[in-house]
């Protein structure tokens, strides 16, 4: 196939595959080329349709697990396509640098995860793409920290080396059944790490009805954990509703509170990471809206136990579960990764000569022993089989939101992740400090304003500030911005 032959008009073109796949991310002065001479060229594809994302606050990506399935899918027919016309492939990319970025993740998943190409390998020809904008998190505050590009294919190529996608070797992918389960009105809940740990939103003690849906009640989630293998919850909030709404069902129930927003004492962090290798089953964690604290927990021990970096396990989750971890939660990962990586390689050196499996594995099993028992796994359901969960709930939902086609977007509030925005928020705000939260932690003063530093400065200062208390954890950020604004 030969080169393609870049029409004069159509600058800031790179080249992925030589001679068969072309990128070009358009600029505010771009005049395209006729249309004639682009079809003679190439066989072309508008991608900005394609990179879909719905913000919770200022985040603009990366695109979830279902988008990204679809962008692989497209991205496989049109590259066959382009084959079978002997021409190269030219994706064309609007001019807004957000559109730049998701696009280049979207290029790097489809790389990895359909093409089964080492993160460094499917990046090397976007690194050509200058200036690309940072992944902010879902919070409302001013960013601390930018997730770049590589970030989210290292992740993603990382989760399929753990197994928890196996889309290169022909593994399956229920979009259907992850579209439903997302969505607020039909529970809020992904599969992180498949059979192990489950991201969901916190129930509510009773139903409470915004027009065409309502919240979930424990009594919700029962049937699909049993069906799943969930055998216990992990609740990261303060007490909506009581613990026996579960335990009544056969579900173990775990109280490991921390404060909205905030990242988890040592002790926390190593209570939870005890309860998931020794749980014989999966996990359901929440918090408040099942993001933040419940993301930088299961990040943890994604870093522990499948050989993540902070970075990759950011990028992972946010693609998996858009919105998780958040605020100061992005420089606590990087803090504590480099000693649970060190745990980590441990016990596996340690499991390796013991000839043990690894500790994550649960009575279930891993993907791949699933597969060998005849299971079709997937990612968003744990185990084969879709299970209807808030039938009252989902009785209210279109026909459209499980329509893989034509994914129903959110039409109602979403849960948005505080984050401790301090410049914003008040104590009554906060829904962890109220009264009967029974957990000691109080946030005794609150800055005046919250101009973050974005600085991995910050990241040791966390770890011992969440030992200390809200309050302490709270002047960590006075501290930077007084560093930011004199430095």
């Amino acid at each position: 196939m030969a080169p393609l032959s870049l029409p004069s008009g159509l600058p800031g073109c790179i080249e992925v595959d030589p001679g068969a796949m072309y990128l070009c991310c358009l600029t505010p002065d771009a005049a395209l080329p006729d249309s004639e001479v682009l079809a003679a060229a190439a066989l072309c594809h508008v991608l900005d349709p394609d990179l879909v994302y719905e913000p919770f606050c200022a985040d603009f990506g990366p695109c979830n697990l279902a988008h990204t399935w679809r962008i692989c899918q497209s991205l496989r027919r049109l590259t066959a396509a382009a084959a079978a016309a002997g021409l190269p492939l030219l994706l064309l990319v609007g001019a807004h640098p957000h559109r730049h970025a998701n696009a280049a993740a979207a290029l790097g998943a489809y790389r990895v995860l359909l093409r089964g190409m080492s993160a460094g390998a499917a990046c090397a020809p976007l690194r050509a793409l200058c200036n690309l904008p940072p992944f902010r998190d879902a919070s409302s505050g001013t960013p601390l920290f930018g997730l770049g590009v590589e970030a989210v294919v290292a992740g993603l190529a990382r989760a399929r080396d753990a197994g928890f996608l196996a889309w290169h070797a022909g593994g399956g992918f229920d979009l259907e059944e992850y579209e439903h389960y997302e969505q607020v009105e039909n529970g809020d809940l992904n599969w992180i790490v498949p059979g192990k740990l489950l991201a969901f939103s916190g129930p509510s003690a009773t139903p409470r009805h915004y027009g065409g849906w309502r919240t979930f009640t424990p009594e919700d989630y029962v049937p699909y954990f049993r069906a799943t293998g969930v055998q216990a919850v992990v609740r990261l909030n303060r007490r909506m509703y009581d613990a026996a709404r579960f335990t009544a069902h056969g579900l173990a129930h775990h109280e490991l509170y921390f404060p909205d927003g905030t990242c988890p004492a040592r002790d926390t962090l190593h209570a939870f990471l005890a309860l998931a290798e020794s749980a014989r089953g999966a996990l359901a964690v929440h918090c408040k809206a099942g993001l933040g604290r419940t993301g930088v927990l299961i990040c943890a021990y994604m870093i522990k136990h499948h050989g993540f970096g902070a970075e990759e396990a950011m990028g992972y989750i946010r693609v998996a579960r858009p919105g998780s971890v958040i605020g100061p939660q992005q420089l606590y990962l990087r803090a504590v990764a480099p000693e649970l990586a060190a745990q980590g390689a441990a016990l596996r050196a340690l499991a390796a000569q013991r000839a043990l499996p690894p500790l994550d594995r649960g009575e279930r099993g891993s993907p791949a022993a699933d597969q060998e028992n005849g299971g079709d796994w997937t990612l968003a359901s744990g185990r084969a089989g879709a299970v209807e969960i808030g039938a009252a709930s989902a009785a209210a939902t279109s026909a459209s939101a499980k329509d893989p086609q034509r994914p129903a977007l959110h039409l109602h509030p979403r849960k948005i992740p505080l984050a401790m925005d301090f410049d914003k928020a008040l104590p009554s705000d906060l829904e962890d400090l109220a009264a009967d939260d029974g957990s000691g932690w109080r946030l005794s003063t609150l800055p005046s304003t919250s101009s973050y530093a974005g600085s991995s400065r910050m990241g040791a200062g966390l770890l011992n500030a969440a030992e200390r208390g809200a309050a302490a954890f709270a002047g960590v950020f006075r501290t930077a911005r007084r560093q930011s604004t004199t430095g």
